[in-house]
């Protein structure tokens, strides 16, 4: 296979990750904290959801690369023996990755419909 499509596909994989990486980063280390002390309620819900729709073509571009470059470098890679074949250790840190990768977004989509289902339910009022 060509030597140049080889190292753009490990490049674009690269950058990808760290868009993913960063994004989930800073989501976690600055907006959030940032957001949680400046507003409350439906006004934290509200900041949260437009940086979440702002980032979203960002992400769901990030997975599509992953997704082409990752099957183009899997193909090109000689430890790879095929679909299901987990004879060599390449094969089972493969499906171990993939596995922690799935758990994840799996995780990631069950806090986002929790935290949304959190921040939509009225708040009680407390009184002094």
């Amino acid at each position: 296979m060509s030597p140049i499509l080889l190292i753009l596909s490990l490049w674009l994989h690269a950058l990808v990750t760290v868009v993913m990486i960063g994004y989930y980063l800073l989501l976690s280390l600055v907006y959030l904290p940032y957001l949680s002390q400046a507003f409350s309620g439906a006004a934290f819900g509200a900041a949260l959801d437009d940086i979440s729709t702002r980032m979203r073509s960002w992400l769901y571009g990030s997975w599509l690369v992953f997704i082409v470059t990752g099957i183009y470098l899997m193909f090109d890679d000689t430890y790879y023996l095929g679909v299901g074949n987990l004879s060599n250790a390449w094969s089972l840190l493969m499906l171990a990755k993939h596995g922690l990768i799935m758990g994840m977004v799996g995780l990631g989509a069950f806090l986002n419909i929790t935290l949304k289902r959190e921040l939509a339910a009225p708040s009680p009022i407390v009184s002094r």
